[in-house]
């Protein structure tokens, strides 16, 4: 899940997030939505997307990205989990 504030937008623009979850550099999952954004959209706003690890995953470490674009403006934020026996 992705956490933003939008303080200001001076007209429309095309929002872009970007979902990514990689194992040794190889990407597993990746998707994309695009969307137009307004000036009457400032505020506080959450972006998510639904990602099940199948059972089949190996074990180790996986890093998750979660990318925000409005404009030319980008922002991506990572981080790590692990796939392990308990």
């Amino acid at each position: 899940m992705m956490y933003y504030t939008l303080k200001s937008l001076p007209k429309q623009m095309t929002r872009l997030t970007t979902y990514t979850v990689k194992y040794h550099g190889k990407i597993l999952f990746q998707i994309s939505y695009k969307a137009p954004i307004k000036s009457a959209d400032v505020g506080r706003r959450s972006r998510y997307t639904v990602y099940t690890i199948p059972r089949t995953a190996s074990f180790g470490s996986y890093v998750y990205s979660a990318a925000l674009q409005i404009g030319k403006r980008r922002q991506t934020k990572s981080w790590k989990f692990a796939v392990a026996n308990h």
